[in-house]
């Protein structure tokens, strides 16, 4: 991050001092651009790689693990149903996003904060967006694919700021 951080401040500086001379304007160009990739080289990083101390991941392991959650529903709930003709049809299923609030420990309730990726093995017809739940289920990260050419489930909900 201080590295990229670094080349940015480095393209403003050099874009200050070439940006008002015309026979300099394609290092001035190419400065913008280094400093616009660095920008968002930072706030990748930073997006992604840090997490509040209170983020619900830290209180998870590689492993399903049972956890009592409070929080609010984030996303309107889907029903999603197998159109499968062949083979084992899963059940009718119901899923959303919910920022979670609080977690049961050993000692009580601990407030935490983060997104929690939520699917209930039956249709819940009356839940909604913005209601106040308390779930108790399994909790754990997301696992990565078993096989290279498999689809990668963990990076696709890191990009939408999902851990759990």
């Amino acid at each position: 991050t201080v590295f990229w951080a670094a080349c940015g401040l480095a393209g403003l500086a050099f874009t200050l001092m070439t940006a008002f001379r015309k026979h300099l304007r394609a290092f001035t160009c190419v400065a913008v651009a280094l400093m616009i990739a660095s920008i968002g080289a930072v706030h990748l990083r930073l997006n992604t790689f840090r997490l509040p101390k209170d983020h619900i991941v830290t209180y998870t392991s590689d492993g399903s693990m049972p956890a009592t959650i409070r929080g609010q529903i984030v996303t309107s709930p889907v029903r999603r149903s197998d159109t499968s003709e062949l083979g084992y049809r899963r059940p009718t299923r119901t899923g959303f996003v919910l920022e979670a609030h609080k977690l049961a420990t050993r000692d009580g309730w601990v407030e935490v904060s983060g997104r929690v990726k939520v699917t209930i093995q039956e249709p819940a017809e009356i839940l909604a967006a913005g209601q106040h739940v308390e779930i108790l289920g399994r909790i754990g990260r997301f696992r990565p694919p078993a096989n290279p050419g498999q689809y990668d489930v963990t990076k696709a909900a890191r990009r939408k700021g999902l851990r759990v």
